[in-house]
């Protein structure tokens, strides 16, 4: 054998000597682990932040009604006429609600969910013609206090500004209940508003029409 050939073999042994073996690849249960990892990081992220958010919410609409106050306050004091302008209150119609009953002079009422539980809202005080106040208990939401008050103005023309506003508290007495009372308030608002401009227009539509129920 040459020195060259000798040489040549020298150095392949060398570099042979030296390889580094490659790296194992990430196996699937190491894959799955990181994944479980970071969704467990952002489900906490989300919980600290459900937590802090506002336990105050405040929610409003209104409405201009081409009708007098002495028209619409009938439609607004009497709950069981609530609904001749929000399908929601015509209990009789809707298959979610199990059962429902109008106290005798009919500023408050009780009805059950079948899924929600029970629900109370009354009447607490009102001026007749100019606004009402209203309370409300929800098996759904234990500890939540709200109240809802739809106030009447008269304008210049002869219409009516309707208002129709909520302040809502939200309990934080745990810290499972904060966190769900913190994410669940928002939707739960964001429903609110959203159901008073809906109910308002109907409103608005039924004190409007030719001949307004009576």
């Amino acid at each position: 054998m040459s020195k060259s050939s000798e040489s040549e073999t020298s150095s392949n042994s060398g570099a042979a000597a030296t390889v580094v073996p490659p790296e194992k690849g990430t196996t699937w249960l190491q894959l799955l682990f990181r994944i479980l990892l970071v969704l467990l990081c952002l489900l906490l992220i989300l919980a600290v932040i459900g937590y802090y958010l506002p336990r105050d919410y405040s929610v409003s609409s209104s409405r201009v009604i081409d009708a007098g106050p002495e028209e619409i306050f009938p439609l607004l004091v009497n709950l069981d006429r609530w609904k001749e302008w929000s399908p929601g209150w015509d209990f009789e119609k809707n298959s979610q609600i199990a059962s429902f009953h109008f106290l005798e002079n009919r500023k408050g009422v009780t009805w059950r969910h079948v899924d929600r539980g029970v629900t109370s809202i009354w009447i607490s005080e009102f001026k007749v013609d100019e606004e009402l106040t209203m309370r409300l208990e929800d098996a759904a939401f234990p500890g939540l206090k709200m109240v809802t008050r739809i106030e009447l103005s008269p304008t210049a023309d002869n219409q009516t500004n309707v208002t129709w506003s909520s302040e809502t508290r939200l309990p934080r007495e745990s810290l499972v209940s904060g966190v769900f009372y913190g994410w669940g308030g928002l939707m739960y608002t964001g429903g609110l508003e959203t159901q008073y401009e809906r109910d308002l227009t109907r409103l608005k539509t039924a004190c409007e029409a030719d001949e307004p129920n009576e």
